[in-house]
């Protein structure tokens, strides 16, 4: 949505309906620094959810492949390597001295990437290999029609009603009887 449109909004609620669940575990970072900072909150919790502001200045710095440093790189390759492990295990990376940096493995990794920015900057981020790398066809995008809604009072807590939280806590249960992927 466009410049002060109130995109901070669905974060915050987003944030919100963790917390108040009791699920605030489940919420990662408001900001990824490296590749290996996103592994170790998968390792912690394996099922994440990132909500980021301006997320435009992410992806253009971590899908330069050619002037990004390896552990902003390592951001976007990360994505799309957890978004094709969800079903089974991410192996983590080897490394030459293995007591020092062990490899992670991580059952199931599913990990969500809530950002928002203006359409122009979303848009002026990608490079031309986003199409063809996958990386567009891990994202739901949308663009909001209405960019300046009226102003209204918002102020005072975020209170997410009991049936909204209490469907989450069931999500977060799972199926009575389901067998989780074996670690």
């Amino acid at each position: 949505a466009g410049s002060s449109s109130g995109k901070n909004h669905p974060l915050t609620w987003a944030q919100e309906c963790l917390v108040q669940s009791e699920l605030h575990n489940r919420l990662a970072g408001s900001r990824i620094a490296s590749g290996q900072g996103m592994i170790a909150t998968l390792e912690a919790q394996p099922t994440s959810l990132y909500p980021l502001d301006e997320i435009d200045g992410l992806i253009r710095a971590a899908s330069d492949k050619v002037r990004a440093p390896r552990h902003l790189s390592e951001i976007i390759e990360n994505l799309l390597t957890f978004y094709t492990s969800s079903h089974s295990a991410f192996n983590g990376t080897d490394y030459a001295n293995r007591k020092e940096r062990p490899r992670v493995r991580i059952e199931q990794p599913s990990l969500s990437v809530f950002g928002v920015c203006t359409p122009d900057a979303f848009w002026g981020s990608l490079k031309s290999g986003s199409a063809l790398d996958g990386t567009l066809g891990r994202m739901l995008i949308f663009e909001s029609d209405d960019n300046y809604p009226f102003p209204r009072d918002v102020s005072g807590d975020v209170v997410i009603p009991a049936m909204l939280l209490d469907l989450f806590r069931a999500i977060d249960r799972g199926v009575e009887g389901h067998n989780h992927f074996p670690a």
